[in-house]
């Protein structure tokens, strides 16, 4: 589960901590079903169509008119503020992810080629094993590798 950032203490930080705001996000999540109103995703951001400022936080018709909200999915709010350009950004930054293309082509001295090929069915085990110890935690990750170099895929460890 993530973890909500919580808002500053500013004016606008101490609204949506209010049981105003609260009520109101229900009263939206309610009127849109969970779904995201501009794609049917599964909705978890309350957007107010006309931004809250410090200015304009304390009128009820911007911060809590049910006509200024929508609800929006974590993909559709970030494109409306313009957070990020693609989803590979999104994941990069909140996840951690990064996706990469490299094809690796591993050339074993003739002694380590043989020891890889008797113990590669060994993988998943000695993966586990490499918790606990270092020398394991080596071998998993040549094992890794090879494994990437037979399915033959794109991605990079």
């Amino acid at each position: 589960m993530e973890e909500r950032v919580k808002p500053k203490r500013t004016k606008i930080g101490k609204f949506y901590r209010s049981d105003r705001w609260h009520d109101a996000r229900r009263a939206v999540i309610r009127r849109a079903n969970g779904r995201c109103e501009k794609c049917g995703a599964v909705g978890t951001e309350v957007h107010h169509i006309v931004h809250l400022t410090n200015d304009n936080v304390d009128d009820p018709n911007v911060s809590i008119n049910l006509e200024n909200l929508i609800l929006l999915c974590k993909e559709c709010h970030n494109k409306i503020h313009g957070r990020f350009t693609n989803t590979q950004e999104y994941k990069e930054l909140h996840f951690n992810y990064r996706k990469c293309y490299c094809r690796l082509n591993i050339v074993y001295r003739p002694d380590v080629k043989k020891i890889v090929k008797i113990l590669y069915p060994f993988r998943y085990i000695i993966n586990l094993l490499g918790r606990f110890s270092s020398v394991f935690h080596q071998i998993s990750g040549v094992l890794t590798m090879e494994s990437i170099v037979r399915k033959n895929t794109r991605t990079c460890v």
